[in-house]
């Protein structure tokens, strides 16, 4: 077992997370855990900002590059990055630059359309 997987594993017990509750974070299956660690995938490098976001701790710390567990500026994920995971999940990496800004711009009409129905007192635009 490799020095990333380690401390995900042990930061999911000092702060009483269990496995299953990072894999459903993730939008993967349960037994996915048991093959990282039985060494048959390693798919968890894929997901490292978001396990690092999930754990609150660095990306550096997970990959045994530093004993800093908390965020430098370097390692916090983008809010776009960020808005990719919470929508698409592990499929984040798939969606083009044009597609999510496709879908900033949908949500931009929405909150929009939200904003004019409180000004208006009801709830037609």
């Amino acid at each position: 077992m490799d020095i990333t997987l380690e401390r995900i594993i042990q930061e999911l017990k000092n702060q009483n997370k269990r496995q299953m509750d990072l894999t459903d974070f993730l939008g993967l299956t349960h037994n996915i855990f048991g093959n990282w660690k039985a060494g048959r995938n390693t798919s968890y490098k894929k997901y490292i900002h978001a396990i690092a976001n999930y754990l609150g701790v660095s990306v550096e710390y997970l990959r045994g590059e530093t004993d800093n567990k908390y965020p430098t500026d370097s390692s916090v994920s983008s809010p776009d990055e960020l808005i990719k995971f919470a929508l698409f999940g592990g499929d984040a990496e798939t969606i083009s630059d044009e597609a999510f800004e496709d879908v900033k711009r949908f949500a931009q009409i929405v909150a929009e359309k939200e904003r004019r129905k409180r000004e208006n007192g009801n709830n037609t635009p």
